[in-house]
């Protein structure tokens, strides 16, 4: 008969929907009908998940509502499924009707099993009412507390970031006085005592893996490396956890891909290792990994690189996010890429939702660097449309920009913006309202500036040299050399440490008034403060020493330049031409112009030359020079201009009517003096040739 009530049950047991069980009610009630209940509990405490047929049982004999669970899950492990779900789904009704139903048809040493589920489950949702309230019922109940739920608890704890209770558990799992952690609380814990710099306890729990010869998973091991790389020297312990990944062949994921970037990411032959090794082993990057290699690359001017990830990333389908946006424009601003640039700018206008803060502000300091006055308002004008909110680097941006095209009106819109959203001037704000302020009010910039530097003082604000050096730049271009003097007195009252830009101001200061004695004074000074000299700082004395008429200091100067290895920069360098034109020394500046980088020089360099020979009368070494260097740079209309004008001086008209034409169908626009010599170059030759000429010159300013 046992036999019998064994293998009804089973098939019961295979029928998965509520109509099978309907179907199986009426044979086995008659099965049953002539069996005592004790056949039941016999065959239920054989039994290793006995609650199936329990409730099996229950449902036969009509002693519990069968609608207040699906009667198609009745199994212990189904039960405890729908348990943990109802949890997830924050469902209280479900779980409180399952939780009573499954309590009450189970057993009490089963009750043990439920409770591991409530505990674990409400631990993940971070409800610590429901933690305690049910850790009050076991109480009640008489259930004690197993290693699998102090674990839970631990892992709650955790979580929740309750210091008190995880230096109580911490001190338990230490002692040994609560045994069965595993590897992954291990690495809750050091992944917490990380975050809180407690070096101690975090040595203690790798070492208690290493110990028990349990891993570090692949998310501790990059909490650790993001860890020591926040501290001070922390570069080598990074080392040694990537050595523990290479030894342990710990499996690499996104996550820790994005930490050992960071560490890598100035070795540049070790990083291009492990990516290569990433891409064999088909690491998939995700959207943040791709937004530091866009970033590394672009620093190193790899726009390769930085092309073949942003296909990548469009190949696989990946959303560009904000950080990566804001990223892409600032390596496409410094290699001067700028119909990318305005690719990109379309892109950001058009998302929906509107981008954050951070890449409006990238934006337009990008189209402010690259001179794209014109998109940089088509772009205010979209904030302005779209009620963009505005946060003190977007203002500063605006500022400065509006201000030096001096756009007043717009420039009042974004102060009165300021001041109804409650945005309070910083310094980065401060020094963009002088450089408006000594744009559009040149004569009453004084007055303007004292009113910020007011303002300053009474919010207790620290005014820094940046600012101060700003205020000597505006000064010295507005030839306001009283003001120049007051604005020194104050800096040094104020006890102002003078930084190396400062210093520059007060060299060209010097320059202009001639004061040899106080030159040599301020070089002492800069040499007493460890002033490091940088390109800018040798061309300026360099300059200095050639009007002072000290040739062979300026020549040590240049000496001292090369040899430690300074790049020149193109404005100091033209600077330099300039004086070096004036003075009819075309040996030098032909000398410096093959001596330096290529990309030092550009087309305003070589026109220095090239007007320095017209001027002193070397014609025919003009003509030499232009052709000897035109593959070095492009010709603009006043190189033209020093060639055909000083040939057609020469009457070397047939040479001048062919610079007219090459640079005609170069698409050069002529300047009015070419012009009005190239009539006498045409004169009593072919007058029609200069119709057709002058026709495309036309079109192609069309």
């Amino acid at each position: 008969e046992k036999t019998k009530i064994m293998l009804r049950i089973r098939r019961f047991q295979r029928r998965h929907t509520r109509n099978s069980i309907n179907q199986c009610k009426p044979h086995l009630k008659r099965v049953m009908d002539n069996l005592p209940r004790d056949s039941f509990n016999v065959w239920y405490s054989s039994q290793h998940n006995p609650s199936h047929f329990v409730l099996a049982k229950k449902v036969l004999f009509d002693e519990v509502d069968d609608s207040l669970i699906p009667v198609s899950r009745s199994s212990m492990m189904n039960n405890l499924e729908l348990l943990r779900d109802a949890i997830q789904k924050k469902d209280l009704k479900q779980t409180n009707i399952l939780r009573k139903h499954m309590l009450q048809i189970t057993s009490k040493e089963y009750h043990i099993y439920i409770y591991r589920v409530l505990i674990k489950n409400y631990s993940k949702m971070g409800t610590e009412s429901q933690v305690h309230g049910t850790l009050a019922k076991m109480k009640e109940n008489g259930i004690k507390r197993d290693r699998i739920i102090e674990k839970n608890l631990a892992m709650f704890y955790l979580r929740t970031d309750n210091r008190k209770k995880i230096y109580t558990y911490n001190r338990l799992y230490q002692e040994g006085k609560i045994l069965g952690w595993d590897s992954a609380l291990g690495n809750w814990f050091i992944s917490f005592f990380v975050k809180n710099k407690d070096n101690r306890n975090m040595n203690i729990w790798i070492d208690l893996l290493d110990k028990h010869r349990k891993l570090l998973t692949n998310d501790t091991c990059s909490v650790l490396i993001n860890a020591y790389l926040e501290s001070e020297s922390g570069e080598e312990k990074g080392f040694r956890i990537l050595r523990y990944i290479k030894r342990k062949k710990i499996r690499i994921n996104s996550r820790l891909a994005n930490s050992v970037i960071n560490l890598l990411q100035h070795d540049d032959k070790k990083l291009d290792k492990f990516v290569e090794k990433c891409n064999e082993n088909q690491v998939k990057f995700d959207i943040y990994s791709y937004s530091k290699l866009v970033e590394i690359y672009g620093k190193r001017n790899d726009m390769d690189k930085v092309i073949n990830y942003v296909k990548t990333i469009m190949k696989n389908k990946m959303e560009l996010n904000d950080h990566l946006y804001s990223i892409l424009l600032k390596t496409l601003t410094i290699n001067k890429n700028t119909q990318a640039v305005l690719l990109l700018k379309n892109e950001i206008l058009q998302k929906q939702p509107p981008s954050n803060q951070v890449v409006y502000s990238s934006l337009l300091s990008a189209l402010e660097k690259l001179k794209q006055i014109r998109i940089f308002l088509e772009v205010f004008n979209h904030m302005k449309k779209e009620k963009c909110p505005l946060n003190i680097y977007i203002c500063s941006v605006l500022i400065r920009v509006l201000g030096r095209n001096k756009m007043v009106e717009q420039l009042n819109y974004v102060l009165k913006e300021m001041e109804s959203k409650s945005i309070l001037h910083n310094e980065l704000s401060y020094h963009s309202l002088i450089i408006a302020y000594s744009t559009i009010f040149r004569y009453l910039c004084p007055e303007k500036i004292n009113i910020i530097l007011q303002e300053m003082k009474d919010r207790n604000m620290e005014i820094p040299p940046q600012i101060w050096g700003l205020l000597l730049h505006v000064y010295f271009n507005h030839s306001n050399f009283k003001e120049f003097e007051r604005t020194l007195e104050m800096m040094n009252r104020e006890k102002v440490r003078f930084n190396i830009k400062i210093y520059h101001f007060i060299l060209e200061y010097i320059i202009v008034k001639r004061d040899w004695n106080r030159f040599k004074q301020t070089l002492l000074e800069m040499e007493a403060n460890n002033i490091k000299w940088v390109s800018d700082t040798y061309i300026t004395v360099i300059i200095a020493y050639t009007q002072f008429q000290q040739y062979d200091d300026a020549d040590e100067t240049i000496k001292k330049l090369e040899d430690n290895n300074i790049q020149w920069n193109t404005y100091g360098f033209n600077r330099l031409l300039t004086l070096y034109s004036q003075s009819g020394q075309i040996d030098t500046i032909y000398r410096l112009l093959n001596s330096v980088d290529e990309k030092i020089p550009d087309t305003v360099s070589y026109n220095i030359l090239i007007g320095c020979c017209a001027k002193n009368g070397y014609y025919v070494r003009m003509v030499e020079m232009f052709e000897g260097l035109k593959d070095k740079f492009t010709p603009d209309t006043s190189t033209y201009e020093h060639l055909i004008v000083n040939l057609v001086r020469l009457t070397k008209l047939e040479k001048a009517r062919y610079y007219y034409e090459q640079m005609t169908y170069a698409g050069i626009f002529p300047s009015s003096k070419i012009n009005k010599f190239v009539k006498t170059a045409y004169k009593h030759f072919d007058e029609d040739k200069l119709t057709e000429l002058q026709w495309i010159q036309k079109k192609n300013l069309k």
